[in-house]
């Protein structure tokens, strides 16, 4: 409860630091008039962009839970979007948590057996990251020929394919390989390295086929193209036009920032890092913060509002079926009559 706690308090500290790091030297008054400015129905066009990352986040679980459990699209986009919820509703970003237990009940599965699932589904997302992090340095480093650029990404790319098709045949190399990485450390990190390297083998080995990993591959790059969409359509909706490599940008530095602890909704930490990316991308920071505070709103509250009622009933759910089986247990004798 003690460590809890303190998660909550540094994620509200830090929260309240970016903020304060956002509105630093930019009058508010010119931010609040500026957010009046924005065409709503071209930003209405970011729900189209949420719901199809909604539809492709449903795919790839689809794909890489198939050998254990055939689920209906609509489990798939619930577990989604009860999951989106608890995120932006709930402390200690909990939405995983809350994700594997829908897909558990509803699939009569163990927690642990969908774990290790959700492990590799972060670890496809962290290698697109990683080549979109090397596409976009040109553009922060200028003495970085671009060609250089691509050929990093792309080797990066079959590099991250070659060891995911190495470690899906022999998962328990990936585990020996991260406890030798973890050595040196204490005996509390190393258990913690050797259970998420296990989960990571465990999910990797679930992996339906060699034909599926570049599949998984294609759409966890296209799970961060919607949110590169989602970013050209805030810029679209206050007229302001950028370098096509703007969004790109936007996407890279708030991956970075929605890692850092911070409040539900990642109040704080993704203004400032959106911040960053436009300003990185050559807008003015006076008119890039009513984007960022915009573009936060647009990608949070509307699926976050949509998403109550589902996330509560299925809370309702879980509690009810909860009950029933406190109540057969009490009702079992010791020979199990």
């Amino acid at each position: 409860m003690t460590r809890r706690r303190g998660a909550v308090v540094l994620g509200l500290v830090t929260s309240a630091v970016f903020l304060a790091l956002s509105f630093r030297k930019i009058p508010v008054g010119q931010v609040l008039s500026a957010v009046a400015d924005v065409d709503l129905r071209i930003l209405s066009l970011v729900l189209v962009t949420k719901v199809l990352f909604f539809t492709l986040a449903s795919v790839r679980t689809s794909i890489l839970l198939g050998p254990r459990r055939r689920y209906a699209f609509r489990q798939l986009f619930t577990s989604q979007l009860i999951g989106f919820v608890a995120n932006n509703a709930l402390p200690l970003r909990t939405g995983e948590l809350v994700r594997i237990d829908y897909l558990a009940r509803e699939g009569g599965l163990s927690r642990s057996g969908i774990l290790p699932v959700v492990v590799v589904e972060r670890l496809f997302d962290a290698a697109s990251l990683g080549v979109l992090f090397v596409s976009v340095l040109p553009f922060l480093a200028r003495d970085l020929p671009l060609g250089a650029a691509f050929g990093l990404s792309l080797g990066g790319a079959l590099l991250a394919l070659a060891a995911v098709y190495a470690f899906r045949l022999r998962p328990e190399r990936l585990v020996s390989f991260f406890e030798a990485l973890a050595r040196p450390l204490g005996a509390r990190a190393r258990a913690f390295v050797s259970e998420k390297a296990y989960n990571a083998g465990e999910g990797l080995r679930a992996i339906p086929s060699g034909a599926a990993v570049p599949l998984v591959a294609v759409i966890s790059a296209g799970l961060w193209g919607c949110g590169m969409a989602s970013v050209q359509i805030w810029l679209w909706s206050f007229g302001i036009r950028l370098p096509w490599y703007a969004p790109l940008l936007v996407v890279v530095f708030l991956a970075f920032g929605l890692a850092m602890p911070s409040t539900p909704g990642h109040v704080g930490t993704y203004h400032y890092f959106a911040l960053a990316g436009l300003t990185a991308a050559g807008l003015d920071p006076v008119r890039g913060l009513p984007v960022a505070i915009v573009g936060h709103a647009a990608a949070v509250i509307p699926f976050t509002l949509v998403g109550i009622p589902v996330f509560l009933r299925e809370t309702f759910r879980r509690r009810a079926g909860q009950a029933v089986d406190r109540e057969a247990a009490k009702g079992e004798g010791p020979d199990g009559a």
